[in-house]
C-alpha cells in the first residue's frame, strides 16, 4: 500500500484499519519489522523516490516534489540534502555524469 501510492499522505488509522489492527498495535508492529516508525519509513521512501526520478528522468525538480507528494517543498530540500549531501538539483547533475 505505501510502495504502490507513496505520493499520498496517510493517515496511521487508516492504514490500521486496512489490516485489521488498532492503531497503537500498527505503529508497534511497523518499527519491529521495518526499524523506523511509519512517518519515517514513508519520508525514505518519498526521498529515494525522488533520486530515482532525479536520476532517470528529466522532470523539473518542482515537478519531482509534486509527484512523490512532497507537501513543503523547501521542507523536502532540506531532508533531501541532508540524506544525500547535495540539493535535488546537483544530485541530478551527479547523476548524469
Amino acid at each position: 500500500m505505501l510502495h504502490s501510492a507513496a505520493n499520498r499522505q496517510f493517515a496511521i488509522t487508516e492504514l490500521a484499519q486496512a489490516v485489521g489492527i488498532s492503531a497503537s498495535y500498527f505503529q508497534h508492529l511497523f518499527r519491529r519489522e521495518t526499524g523506523v516508525g511509519p512517518a519515517k519509513y514513508l519520508q525514505d521512501l518519498k526521498l529515494r523516490s525522488a533520486a530515482h526520478l532525479l536520476e532517470t528522468t528529466s522532470l523539473p525538480v518542482k515537478e519531482v516534489f509534486h509527484v512523490i507528494g512532497a507537501g513543503d517543498p523547501s521542507h523536502f530540500i532540506r531532508k533531501f540534502r541532508r540524506t544525500y549531501g547535495v540539493s535535488p538539483s546537483l544530485y541530478r547533475g551527479r547523476s548524469k555524469t
